[in-house]
């Protein structure tokens, strides 16, 4: 008998309502707390995601420093708030060149990819794309930000979304990132 995967729902290019981000963190265990967390706060891919570095992360600065694999290019992106609760918890390395997720960081794409949709089979919510956290970060109504600063860090290939937008003033971006609520914990 062969097996069947999950199939992505038609709505894969929605954003997820915070409630149901709320109750995928409740359910993620480990570094999925974090990656979740991240891919919602950053709107960055899940394959850049697991493969930070603990020197992409400055507290000093409150900045993330991204590789973008899919388009080799770099991003900042400033800590929201949760984000940078989440990091400060965190036991630090003695080799700052140590994954950030270093579980994650040894799985390959497809596999974090399924094992990102049966948390969301387990929280409840039925499956979604990772990329569904990346669309919530640009379109969370409390956040209220600003598309001409945010667009540029989802680093998209499309000229519809980054290509009239210069890079962004990081002080005006640390002030949109301030207001990003911290999800409730139980």
């Amino acid at each position: 008998m062969k097996k069947t995967r999950p199939r992505l729902q038609s709505s894969l290019r929605r954003p997820l309502p915070s409630a149901t981000i709320e109750a995928l963190l409740r359910v993620a265990q480990g570094e999925w707390h974090g990656i979740i967390l991240m891919g919602w706060r950053t709107g960055q891919r899940l394959n850049d995601i697991v493969r930070l570095r603990w020197s992409s992360i400055d507290l000093r600065r409150n900045l993330i420093r991204f590789h973008v694999a899919k388009l080799s290019c770099r991003a900042e992106v400033p800590l929201a708030p949760s984000l940078r609760d989440y990091l400060t918890k965190l036991p630090r390395p003695l080799d700052p060149d140590d994954p950030l997720f270093p579980g994650a960081a040894k799985q390959s794409l497809p596999s974090l990819k399924r094992e990102f949709l049966g948390l969301t089979a387990g929280a409840g919510v039925g499956i979604e794309s990772f990329d569904a956290l990346r669309l919530s970060f640009l379109l969370d109504p409390v956040a209220h930000l600003d598309l001409a600063l945010v667009a540029p860090l989802l680093s998209q290939e499309s000229d519809t979304i980054s290509h009239r937008y210069d890079a962004p003033d990081l002080r005006k971006l640390k002030r949109t990132f301030r207001r990003l609520r911290k999800p409730k914990r139980r």
